[in-house]
């Protein structure tokens, strides 16, 4: 946090890589989405008008025929045929076959970048020399971005991973496809892992990587026979349940484990909303990614060891320390379960630009910062602009911007 953050030392080194992906919606896409809400409240409405209509001559014609004993017996038959019929249809969903993953699941439906470090770094243990195009690479890059944590999946070939899971009981196995889940194959040359990334319209789509082939690409599969991805030869083990889905209340803004991407994304939407380009989103995120890893047992922390093993009075997403980190719990009192809490701090400190006094709600010592964030361009190097302005005249750590600069480049590529 500043010169005596000693804790900032520890928050940033064990945390392995970034990023996410999905792009963050601007508003032009939420005005047509509006528009097209409005057009079709307008004809639900006129739909719903017409079938009232039909209902009362209906009734009026069932009267004349059935009279009033008629017409009630006839009710009760049709509320047990719909009470039977709820209770059927709650037992079981899309034709049995669970779609799992998360409201938050971002599919991944385009390649990764080349500086997407779950991929193309030593992060990954298939890179280099076996990096992608490589089926074990891109699958294990793909649990580890998601999860935003390295994954205890089989570093070996891809005909091994299931049992090898299996054998060692990491992660829930099973033949039901769900979102973020490995689908394995075995066939006469080997095997093949993907990664499942949509379930819908009775269709399983896989992202995929093939060793010594393409690099990255989509198969689907009819959810009735969701192996069946055009190859003959090929059986499918099952699937190896590694993504961990986040565990949030959305309406609280309570989250418990969002994973990096997650975090990344409910980062830039939220400052998005505030009028912040993407340049300063990526530039705050580089430190905050120094400070936490996005790490939830980081940012929900409120004592973390310093770098000496003494406990130290510091917590939150930039690892305010000392009376700072006093300050930000008195005024950010949901801090410790509510992200977005902190977010809004951040927000109202940047904004009150370090001025009043001492102990004054969201004082914080940071003058400057925002103006200048404001004068960098909107481009990746503005991201790495701002990275070095948010460390100088916010954090103040004691191990200077150059990592932070760069990755608020990374970040960058991720959002895009």
């Amino acid at each position: 946090m500043d010169d005596y953050n000693d804790a900032e030392q520890l928050a940033g080194v064990g945390g392995s890589a970034l990023r996410g992906a999905g792009k963050i919606a601007n508003a032009a896409t939420r005005r047509l989405r509006e528009k097209a809400i409005k057009k079709a409240k307008k004809e639900s409405a006129a739909a719903i008008r017409k079938v009232a209509h039909l209902v009362k001559m209906v009734i009026a014609g069932l009267i004349s025929i059935l009279g009033p004993i008629g017409i009630i017996v006839l009710s009760f038959v049709v509320i047990i045929f719909m009470a039977f019929g709820a209770t059927a249809g709650s037992s079981s969903s899309a034709n049995g076959v669970s779609v799992g993953g998360s409201s938050q699941f971002v599919p991944r439906l385009t390649a990764p970048s080349t500086s997407n470090r779950y991929y193309y770094s030593t992060d990954n243990p298939f890179y280099p020399a076996y990096g992608m195009p490589n089926c074990t690479a891109y699958a294990f890059g793909r649990i580890y971005e998601l999860n935003g944590s390295r994954p205890n999946l089989c570093t070996g070939n891809a005909e091994m991973w299931y049992d090898y899971n299996k054998s060692h009981n990491y992660y829930p196995y099973g033949s039901t496809p769900k979102l973020g889940a490995v689908a394995v194959w075995v066939h006469p040359g080997g095997g093949h892992v993907a990664v499942v990334e949509k379930i819908e319209n009775n269709t399983v789509t896989y992202s995929n990587s093939a060793y010594n082939g393409t690099n990255f690409y989509l198969s689907t599969a009819p959810l009735s026979d969701p192996g069946n991805v055009g190859a003959t030869d090929w059986t499918l083990q099952g699937y190896i349940y590694a993504y961990t889905p986040p565990i949030s209340n959305t309406s609280s803004g309570i989250v418990n484990n969002l994973s990096a991407p997650q975090f990344e994304r409910q980062f830039a939407t939220f400052f998005e909303a505030k009028g912040f380009n993407k340049a300063m989103i990526c530039g705050m995120l580089g430190n905050i990614f120094r400070e936490t890893s996005y790490l939830p047992s980081n940012y929900f922390a409120g004592y973390v060891p310093d770098a000496f093993g003494a406990v130290g009075n510091s917590g939150g997403i930039c690892m305010w320390y000392g009376d700072n980190c006093t300050r930000f719990k008195r005024d950010c009192p949901n801090w410790g379960v509510d992200v977005t809490a902190q977010f809004e701090y951040l927000y109202q400190t940047l904004i009150k630009d370090g001025q009043g006094s001492y102990n004054d709600k969201y004082y914080y010592w940071c003058t400057g910062c925002l103006s200048r964030m404001q004068a960098v361009p909107n481009t990746k190097d503005g991201a790495r602009q701002a990275a070095r302005i948010f460390h100088d005249y916010y954090e103040r750590s004691a191990t200077g911007s150059a990592d932070r600069m760069e990755f608020a480049a990374t970040t960058w590529d991720n959002l895009s």
